[in-house]
């Protein structure tokens, strides 16, 4: 999907990752809010001033992951450094032994690098009822995580950690969880306001009624905007609404 206006919340986010890590931050709002598409150009905008480490667990088989150690290294979909989870020999077979700790690996990484840290995950509420087998702990993969990104943030101030989901009952759910009592703050990434929704169309060379006609019907879903404005050389512009 393509990246129109947002300008408001990149100039939220480049300021919070400017700052120390503190606490772990959930981006939320509905689908189709734009918020992968937000995150990739925060990402564009961070790159060569931060380590990003960027998870898309989007279309991923998670369970084909067989460990802690799997999961944070081999389903990163991007780092900055191609260096960061370049493991030696050593340390690789004592992971797959279980005789390393993952977490205790990841955050001596961080711990080396010399620029602030993002990592983020988008889709985090796939790893729900995620579980793995394993000398740190036999309990759910979210948990575990959420305990080690706690550490990384608020205790030891290594990483910026940014969560991105659409499932707002899944929040709620997991923030009912004492450990993360002051450990988490929260970002909304909503649909357009119709008045921004219909210069965006203007932009995109609808005239006046079109563009009202459009944001009648679709509001400020970026996804639709985006479907209508593909579509409408081929199908005409209320033909394209109503292919929706």
């Amino acid at each position: 999907m393509r990246f129109w206006d947002r300008k408001g919340e990149l100039k939220f986010l480049k300021a919070y990752l400017r700052s120390a890590p503190n606490a772990i931050l959930f981006v939320y709002g509905p689908k189709s809010s734009g918020k992968s598409t937000l995150m990739k150009e925060l990402m564009r905008k961070l790159r060569g001033k931060n380590n990003i480490i960027y998870y898309d667990f989007r279309g991923k088989l998670l369970r084909a992951y067989k460990s802690f150690s799997d999961l944070l290294f081999k389903a990163v979909s991007f780092e900055e450094s191609p260096d960061f989870f370049r493991l030696d020999e050593k340390v690789k077979d004592a992971l797959s032994k279980g005789e390393a700790n993952p977490f205790e690996v990841l955050e001596e990484r961080l711990k080396r690098t010399k620029v602030n840290s993002v990592l983020i995950m988008d889709e985090v509420q796939k790893l729900k009822n995620l579980y793995f087998h394993s000398p740190i702990g036999d309990g759910g993969v979210l948990e575990e995580l959420l305990n080690f990104f706690v550490r990384i943030t608020k205790v030891e101030h290594l990483s910026h950690v940014v969560l991105l989901t659409s499932d707002t009952f899944f929040i709620e759910e997991l923030c009912s969880k004492s450990f993360l009592a002051n450990c988490v703050e929260y970002f909304l990434v909503d649909f357009f306001p119709n008045d921004l929704a219909k210069q965006i169309l203007i932009s995109e060379r609808l005239n006046e009624a079109e563009a009202s006609y459009v944001v009648s019907w679709c509001g400020g879903v970026p996804w639709f905007l985006e479907r209508v404005i593909s579509r409408r050389k081929l199908l005409g512009v209320r033909e394209s609404v109503r292919s929706l």
